[in-house]
């Protein structure tokens, strides 16, 4: 068996104690995800983000554990120097009115996302806005819809990296300003706690895409 030179056996152990850090931190501490697909949006990763708060319909009602995923029905258009994206997304999360015990919801509708510059650019750090989203679901016995206030700019950056090896880091975050409607899309209360600051991060089963990722970014700085 070959043995390692000492510089190698310093990249492999290097790539073991991100592989560990990466499974001991929470999804947070794990923002961007390492794809082979650059195409936007990653697919390969979901955002969380804060609770919400609001009222609506006499009824405070209060959401944890912000989860926006599940990308699809997916179109690319380019306008100008910009890349619009139009996809359905699936919006979880654990709601509680009124002060009671949590339960889980699901939200499902379409989202818009303007990416300036991004015209014609594989990487690249590009200034982003969702500029609608309008999801449907129900909370209990009301049927709710979460929308994107079009009172303000629901700003947020994404950056893509090539990392070497076929394989791409991307970064990116959105502030999010949402309006609530318990009564099925008439009447809309906006946050009051927002923006809401929503992170991109990696699902489970791309972690091992990740440590690959690690390692060939280890390699290409030092080459």
């Amino acid at each position: 068996m070959k043995n390692l030179m000492p510089r190698q056996i310093l990249v492999s152990f290097a790539t073991l104690c991100w592989l560990v850090l990466v499974l001991a931190s929470p999804p947070q501490a794990q923002a961007g995800v390492v794809v082979s697909d650059p195409l936007l949006p990653p697919v390969a990763g979901w955002y969380e983000g804060d609770p919400l708060s609001q009222v609506a319909n006499y009824t405070v009602a209060q959401a944890t554990e912000m989860r926006m995923s599940n990308f699809r029905n997916i179109s690319r258009t380019i306008v100008g120097a910009d890349e619009q994206l139009n996809f359905d997304v699936t919006l979880t999360a654990m709601a509680s009115m009124g002060g009671g015990p949590g339960i889980p919801v699901s939200f499902d509708g379409p989202l818009v996302v303007m990416v300036f510059g991004k015209a014609g650019q594989i990487t690249g750090n590009f200034a982003a806005e969702i500029e609608s989203a309008n999801c449907t679901g129900s909370i209990g016995l009301l049927t709710g819809v979460i929308r994107e206030n079009p009172a303000f700019a629901s700003l947020g950056q994404i950056e893509i990296i090539d990392i070497g090896g076929g394989l791409y880091d991307i970064d990116s975050f959105f502030d999010i300003f949402t309006e609530l409607s318990l009564d099925g899309g008439n009447v809309f209360t906006p946050d009051s706690n927002a923006p809401h600051h929503m992170i991109l991060v990696p699902e489970p089963a791309t972690l091992m895409l990740m440590v690959v990722g690690a390692a060939a970014l280890i390699r290409r700085r030092r080459s």
